[in-house]
């Protein structure tokens, strides 16, 4: 697992760390272990419970960097974000879980069997939430920005994926099941983009 964690004017490619935590949980109620790779000045780390820090071992930095490829190639699945500690696993085919992606705009991962989860995107002007395919048009292309301030001038609140859509693919993941469970109900997500698959599915 990798999460992002910046202060640098692009604060809303960060994800939620209640959302990870619950991934955690999850993954450790079915008999998982979790291991967090990144750098050690990764503060949302602290917040974490129940997890194997790999920036908190007593290692160098080659040791460390060893490590984080054995994870990265090794995994069962790897979870993370809109960040580089995320993209190596894409090297070794191991199947990631993207979580709260944001923006979508520009970012297609090329492994095929990658799921990314998007941040939903509520229009003030009109109290709604934009599908996908709006959120990514033209007329709504300030909804990608990666600035807080930017979104809520123009009238766009960024808030975090549901945690009923990730447990439901999380547990296909850690049973190995290939594809999302039928009985999921996408009327409860108005932002599943039906149709958009390119290289990945972004749900």
């Amino acid at each position: 697992m990798h999460v992002r964690d910046a202060k640098d004017g692009e604060e809303l490619k960060n994800p939620s760390p209640i959302l990870f935590q619950k991934s955690i949980d999850l993954i450790n109620k079915n008999g998982g272990t979790v291991f967090l790779v990144g750098l050690k000045k990764n503060k949302i780390y602290n917040s974490l419970n129940s997890i194997i820090d790999t920036t908190k071992l007593p290692l160098d930095q080659y040791e460390r960097e060893c490590l984080s490829i054995y994870i990265w190639s090794k995994s069962k699945f790897f979870i993370g974000c809109l960040s580089g500690g995320s993209l190596p696993p894409l090297t070794f085919g191991i199947k990631t879980l993207w979580l709260d992606i944001h923006p979508t705009e520009f970012f297609r991962t090329p492994n095929v069997g990658d799921i990314c989860l998007p941040k939903r995107i509520f229009y003030e002007n009109e109290k709604r939430y934009l599908t996908f395919e709006e959120a990514n048009s033209q007329f709504h292309y300030i909804s990608q920005t990666e600035n807080p301030k930017l979104a809520k001038n123009n009238g766009y609140k960024i808030e975090s994926v549901t945690f009923d859509l990730v447990e439901n693919i999380l547990n296909n993941l850690i049973t190995g099941e290939k594809d999302i469970n039928p009985n999921f109900k996408e009327e409860h997500h108005p932002r599943l983009p039906i149709g958009a698959r390119i290289f990945t599915k972004i749900l």
